[in-house]
């Protein structure tokens, strides 16, 4: 989840700065292989996802409502605006934590 949000805050960054903009996917399972996720420890993970959505609630909340529609284009989901990516980006949240709820249930 921390990488995701990691990912929708660059790419609501970057649709901001320049509407249109190609927007490049990435494999999520690639990155936590890359990125040794099972040598660190949760409390690491949880504070990198606390402070990466502090950072992007902070500028989504300073947005213009023209602003939300900006948009950029997917790579492999096409036109997206800024309010979609929002969106996806909170229904991969649930899911996640869906799926941490089960795990941790006795």
């Amino acid at each position: 989840m921390a990488e995701t949000e990691f990912a929708a805050g660059w790419r609501i960054r970057q649709a901001l700065s320049s509407p249109g903009i190609a927007l490049q996917a990435f494999d999520q399972d690639a990155w936590a292989n890359t990125g040794h996720y099972d040598k660190r420890h949760a409390s690491r993970w949880v504070e990198q996802f606390r402070a990466l959505r502090e950072a992007n609630l902070h500028l989504l909340r300073s947005l213009t409502p023209e602003q939300w529609n900006h948009h950029g284009l997917h790579e492999e989901r096409g036109p997206q605006t800024i309010e979609q990516m929002v969106r996806m980006t909170a229904g991969h949240e649930i899911n996640h934590t869906r799926q941490i709820e089960l795990i941790l249930r006795p």
